[in-house]
Formats: structure tokens, sequence, C-alpha cells
């Protein structure tokens, strides 16, 4: 299988943006101005090729290929691409029936839409220990990032602050897995475990930022850069 030339759209441009409903300006020019402004699914298509090796039969090899490519229709995939920018992923659902047209006896091309809930595209997460009251992070991308607390020992209460946002977890674990993108904080059976006192949508900026820290066990605290 390959990509075919040009065969990734939806990549290398931004995701389209989302506003509420906008009421006309009485007796003037334009609208209201909206109370945020959102970003869209990012929509991939990837069209790909599928030659088939020598020896191999035509029918077979083509009838394979349609079932794997129509067996990730609904399926949750993750899509890397790997240029001068670096590697970068984002994570979505095949979101469209794939089209697959033969072309040849050996040759086939195949297309797929893939939707994409969180439009941000993710660098590798980078790992940041915490020592003190404080910890330095960095989002190198374009868009705001929830990073993830991960608690590897004893731990009953966890506090995070940055600007006006604040996340407090409290209770009783021995070790804790706390996504502030989903806000479930997971204890070390995979079960949702104590109880937020405070669930902002705590979200690192681009840039370097320093997050105030408390907590009684030893914590993580993991960032991945994020580019619109």
């Amino acid at each position: 299988m390959g990509l075919e030339r040009d065969g990734l759209e939806g990549w290398y441009s931004p995701a389209s943006t989302r506003v509420d409903d906008q009421p006309d300006l009485p007796h003037l020019h334009g609208t209201y101005w909206p109370e945020a402004v959102y970003l869209s699914n990012r929509v991939l298509t990837i069209r790909g090729f599928h030659a088939a090796g020598i020896g191999s039969g035509s029918s077979l090899s083509a009838a394979r290929l349609r079932d794997r490519v129509a067996a990730l229709v609904g399926e949750v995939v993750m899509v890397t691409v790997d240029d001068p920018a670096g590697p970068r992923h984002v994570t979505g659902y095949v979101a469209d029936a794939p089209g697959i047209d033969r072309l040849s006896e050996r040759r086939s091309k195949f297309s797929l839409v893939i939707s994409c809930p969180d439009p941000l595209k993710y660098g590798p997460r980078v790992d940041y220990s915490v020592s003190g009251a404080s910890v330095l992070v960095l989002n190198s991308g374009t868009g705001p990032v929830a990073p993830v607390l991960t608690v590897s020992s004893r731990v009953t209460v966890v506090d995070v602050q940055l600007g006006g946002s604040r996340v407090r977890w409290s209770g009783a674990a021995d070790s804790l897995l706390l996504d502030l993108g989903d806000g479930r904080p997971l204890g070390p059976d995979g079960q949702e475990t104590g109880v937020l006192i405070y669930a902002d949508a705590l979200r690192v900026p681009p840039g370097e930022h320093r997050l105030t820290v408390t907590c009684d066990g030893s914590l993580t605290v993991s960032v991945r850069s994020g580019w619109k």
C-alpha cells in the first residue's frame, strides 16, 4: 500500500471555525460579535493505492483490500504524519463509506474520510517531574493543550493552577491518572476514584508556562504540543 501523490487532504490546512448564532445588528451592517469562536472537526481525506505482489492472485488481493478498508468504517484510528516539522498525529474515526476502485489486474485505489473531533495535531509527549511547588512546561505549538497528571505513589491531594484556572482532586489512591482533557481521575484499577473539588478547563497555551502545584505524591505533568 502507498499514498497517492497529494493524497493527504486536510492535514496542512486548519480546521474551519464554528460560532453560535449571530443576530443581525439592527439598522446596521453585519452581526453581533459571537460569544466564542471554536474550531470544527478536522476532516482528513486519505487517497492511497494497493499493488498486488508478483504471483499474487489479483481477484483475491482485491477482495482482501476491500475487507481491510471496509473494516475501518466506524473505527477509531490514529493518523501520524512525519515530515520536516517532525511527527504529529490526530485521532479520529472513519466517517464515510470508503471508496475502492480496481484499476488493473494488480492495482487498486482507495480513499478514506476521517473525522477528528479534536482538530489539533499533537507532537510527542514530554514529561515534567514535579519536585517543588511549581513546574515549568512548554507548549511549542499554536493551540492550547490539556496536560495529563500522573501520580505514581500513594496520594490524597493534587492541586494544579494556571492563570485563573484550577483543578483540585481529593481522595485516597495508590496511584492516579488525571487527563485534564476528559477530567476523569482514574485509580490503579482503571476506575474513577476520589472527587474533583475544582474542575476548571485548564489548558496550557502556546509558549512556556509555570504551573502552581500541590501534591503529596510523586507527580509528573505530561504535555503534548498542539498545532491548529
